[in-house]
């Protein structure tokens, strides 16, 4: 295989052969061969081929809507748990908890309640994960 190579795009690969058929190019362009898994997502840097770094992870929810949090914790079965402390919380808890519009993971309601239901902060991280994408 060869790999056309672009020094002014930074040793951006960009065209891959199979058959070794190249076809003429002008300089600053040139053809090296390449490994056979070679893309043109791929950069040519000092004599090596490197792949291109992984896409980042999106951000984790800190905040989602308090339907949004209500069906996760129903679909994992904590809403009867969730209701029954709340109703034997505060009586703010339970204003915030009837009123609120949105519930941020950091706020102390969330953090106490996931002590209390036993939640690691990666089982909450994946609860918040399920509620944004309901």
């Amino acid at each position: 295989m060869k790999a056309l190579i672009s020094p002014n795009e930074n040793n951006r690969i960009v065209e891959v052969k199979a058959n070794n058929k190249t076809f003429p190019i002008a300089e600053p362009l040139y053809w090296i061969d390449c490994p056979s898994n070679c893309t043109t997502e791929w950069t040519y840097v000092n004599g090596e081929f490197l792949e291109p770094a992984p896409a980042p992870l999106p951000p984790k929810p800190s905040v989602v809507s308090m339907r949004q949090a209500r069906l996760a914790l129903l679909q994992e079965g904590l809403l009867t748990n969730v209701n029954l402390a709340i109703q034997q919380g505060s009586e703010a808890d339970k204003i915030t908890w009837e009123y609120a519009t949105e519930v941020n993971k950091n706020d102390s309601l969330v953090q106490n309640m996931a002590i209390a239901l036993g939640l690691s902060q990666d089982e909450l991280d994946n609860l918040f994960n399920l509620a944004s994408t309901l």
